[in-house]
């Protein structure tokens, strides 16, 4: 799953300006996730019973929850502003730059492991961050979290 998002936000980054203001964002980044999870599923030819293409289809056609899409990206952006320096640097070159983390180190002077730690604890706190800042949306609308 993991590799999929990343693989997905990847896509993205790279498709960015192929993407029509106005149209439905969500659509659009669930149909590249669709696409890359089929890839790796063909591509991995794993030996345990992965999704069909016509489940993956058939998530990809329920209408995904978009009320909180704009909100979420919103502290993203701002929870991503609260990361140590080196680890936002890490961040940006692994999806900004789609570097993996063999160059990541090359270009940090870090080990592997450490660039993969790194990486593994920034998503860890961007997620915790922006659930934070949401439940406290969900408590009390309006207030902005400390």
């Amino acid at each position: 799953v993991d590799d999929v998002v990343q693989e997905t936000f990847i896509t993205m980054s790279k498709k960015a300006e192929t993407f029509e203001p106005g149209t439905n964002f969500t659509a659009w980044i669930c149909s590249i996730a669709r696409y890359k999870a089929m890839e790796m599923r063909k591509a991995t030819r794993l030996p345990f019973e992965t999704l069909s293409d016509s489940v993956l289809n058939t998530l990809h056609a329920m209408e995904p929850a978009t009320d909180d899409f704009e909100k979420r990206v919103v502290y993203f952006e701002e929870c991503l502003g609260k990361l140590a320096p080196q680890a936002r640097r890490a961040m940006e070159m692994r999806y900004r730059d789609a570097l993996l983390p063999v160059a990541i180190s090359r270009k940090m002077s870090w080990s592997v492991g450490a660039v993969k730690v790194s990486l593994s604890r920034a998503r860890t706190l961007l997620r915790d961050c922006v659930a934070a800042r949401l439940m406290v949306d969900e408590v009390n609308p309006g207030a902005k979290p400390v």
